[in-house]
């Protein structure tokens, strides 16, 4: 669902598409935003994003398998090792 949206978002003229990583690290997905327009990337530390999302508790890959939230160093060892 999400490819096809994103193709059908490409074709579109003069937009923007705000995505996230996980839409990115798909390297399909990934070709196509390059052959269709302009990528920008807004690279942040590991730090930065542990203080952006470690209150989010939306995020299941910001839980451990018991389904509670990890620490901001689980949290740092989970961006280093991504």
């Amino acid at each position: 669902m999400e490819r096809r949206t994103l193709q059908e978002l490409t074709e579109l003229n003069h937009c923007v598409i705000s995505l996230g990583g996980g839409t990115i690290a798909n390297e399909e997905n990934c070709q196509l935003v390059l052959q269709k327009g302009i990528l920008v990337y807004l690279k942040l530390s590991p730090d930065e994003i542990i203080q952006r999302v470690q209150h989010r508790s939306d995020r299941p890959m910001l839980k451990d398998e018991h389904g509670r939230q990890l620490t901001p160093p689980e949290l740092k060892n989970v961006c280093l090792n991504s």
